[in-house]
């Protein structure tokens, strides 16, 4: 007998989103599905469907699809000719082969009885297993930890941005002091230049004066001794 927890599409259609967590058990030719977390159901509990196999029915699996918390479902179809299907989905790819090969081996039985479609119970469904309840937590907690991080992140741009604003601010400043030093500079220069040329002027206009009072005292003297000689 095979038995376990699976996924079932709701509403017995071939295609949709709505999936459902139920426990299953493969008693003969019986595929019995309940909604409690009782694990073998006990043998008076009412199950919430069944799946009578015959040779006429077919079991396929089919591709892989991803579920709400980001992992895998690995599905399977139970079609009768008439068009009647139920998937079924396991959340490995080894649980899903155990599966389709015991419900292939139940369907090649001879004695198996026609196929019957799933039996809808009037109690409504209890809350979902702890699995699912538990996938949503994860879910939620991964959500949350990428709007943190996306949070970081943007934290992080608004801080590299600030400095790159600081860093260019800075780069401005010194520009603008190495221009004002840069003036400076040649300002100083010019006043060097200046006071060399103030400096060269004013001595050769002080060796022109000494020349000047060198020659004036050598005529003074020049006539001092011609006057000398006359008076002798």
């Amino acid at each position: 007998m095979e038995v376990g927890w699976l996924d079932k599409l709701a509403g017995g259609a071939s295609d949709g989103s709505r999936w459902s967590r139920r426990f299953f058990s493969l008693r003969g030719a019986v595929l019995l599905y309940h909604t409690h977390s009782t694990e073998p159901p006990a043998p008076s509990s009412a199950p919430r469907g069944a799946v009578c196999l015959s040779r006429d029915v077919s079991v396929v699996s089919r591709a892989e699809t991803a579920a709400a918390d980001g992992s895998l479902r690995f599905e399977w179809a139970i079609t009768h000719p008439n068009g009647d299907t139920l998937v079924l989905a396991a959340h490995t790819e080894s649980e899903r082969e155990r599966w389709v090969s015991a419900l292939r081996a139940a369907v090649r039985r001879e004695d198996a009885p026609p196929l019957a479609s799933p039996l809808p119970l009037a109690s409504p469904p209890p809350p979902p297993p702890p699995r699912a309840a538990g996938g949503a937590a994860a879910a939620a907690a991964a959500a949350a930890e990428a709007a943190a991080a996306e949070a970081a992140a943007e934290a992080v741009e608004a801080e590299v941005a600030a400095a790159a604003e600081a860093a260019a601010a800075a780069a401005a400043a010194a520009a603008a002091r190495r221009a004002e030093l840069c003036e400076a500079a040649a300002a100083l220069r010019l006043r060097q230049a200046l006071v060399h040329w103030r400096e060269r002027t004013l001595l050769h206009c002080f060796r022109q004066l000494v020349g000047a009072q060198q020659l004036a005292a050598r005529g003074l003297s020049g006539e001092a001794r011609g006057a000398a000689v006359a008076c002798g």
